[in-house]
């Protein structure tokens, strides 16, 4: 006799063993996703955060280190017109910065490392005596007044990526 059945009779249905270690894996990938999901976008805020107040630090610097410029270009002492020509391009050289100005109380531009901003032109949409930080084109833009003491002298215009 053989030992397989009859066809006609029906072998008892075998219960399927629950695949528990594929499910648990899929609910581990879903965990794993949404944890690496949630670190991501706190380290991108994280540092949005701090590149924004970086550039709003390197503003505030940049305002205090040209004052003697802008004093020596004011008394008629400043014989090179280069010279603050060099140190925005420098900025944006050197420091990374996608768009250096200066302007003058009344927002006329002094020196620009975009040549669209001619020397004497109204910089567009800047209060030279209103410190502003701003999303622009996917950076950040810092407008800082420049002055000392009650002097004021201008604004420097900060672009970043």
């Amino acid at each position: 006799m053989s030992d397989a059945p009859e066809q006609g009779v029906e072998m008892a249905e075998e219960k399927k063993p629950t695949d528990w270690g594929k499910k648990g894996f899929q609910w581990l990938a879903i965990l794993l996703a949404l944890a690496a999901l949630i670190l991501g976008s706190q380290l991108y805020f994280g540092l949005s955060n701090a590149r924004r107040e970086g550039a709003a630090n390197s503003a505030a610097a940049f305002a205090t280190a040209i004052v003697p410029l802008l004093d020596l270009k004011n008394k008629d002492q400043l014989h090179d017109g280069d010279t603050l020509q060099r140190v925005v391009d420098d900025m944006v050289r050197i420091k990374g910065f996608t768009l250096c100005a200066i302007t003058d109380t009344k927002g006329a531009v002094l020196a620009s490392s975009d040549r669209n901003n001619g020397v004497g032109s109204k910089f567009p949409d800047v209060d030279p005596t209103t410190a502003s930080l701003s999303g622009k084109d996917g950076g950040w833009e810092i407008v800082r007044p420049i002055a000392h003491g009650e002097v004021k002298y201008g604004a420097v215009v900060l672009r970043t990526n």
